[in-house]
């Protein structure tokens, strides 16, 4: 279980856009390696902590 969240709001959007740079990398939605899914985990790990996005981890 997650138990350590860092907000990302403030640089989410430059991280989509690097993450974007990795084409080959990425998937069609619904898999886990497309920037929908990514993007809807970012927010539902945010809004566990009442931000927008957050990235989390388990220490």
């Amino acid at each position: 279980m997650a138990n350590v969240f860092v907000d990302v709001s403030d640089f989410f959007k430059k991280k989509m856009e690097i993450l974007s740079l990795f084409e080959t990398e990425l998937l069609e939605f619904p898999f886990t390696r497309s920037l929908d899914s990514m993007r809807a985990y970012n927010r539902y790990r945010g809004s566990q902590i009442n931000r927008e996005y957050a990235e989390c981890s388990c220490f």
